[in-house]
């Protein structure tokens, strides 16, 4: 796969982080992206553990053990 850059100002990134981390651009380009994906990753957990927190001050509306209403709910 090849990937152009069309757009000046993108170019002028890439090329300042290839010359700050001294590797070419392709290089710079890979490790941004990793680093972009890793970010990403993180923050989707971060997100994930936010919804279980909240979950977890919920009340309990029912105290018994799932093995108990589920058994409730199966046909005689």
């Amino acid at each position: 796969m090849s990937i152009e850059i069309t757009n000046p100002e993108t170019e002028r990134i890439v090329r300042e982080l290839a010359r700050r981390l001294n590797v070419g651009p392709d290089e710079a380009v890979r490790r941004a992206s990793e680093a972009a994906l890793e970010a990403d990753a993180q923050s989707e957990d971060a997100a994930i553990e936010r919804i279980v927190e909240e979950v977890r001050k919920l009340p309990v509306s029912d105290a018994r053990a799932v093995d108990e209403i589920l058994k409730e709910e199966e046909p005689s």
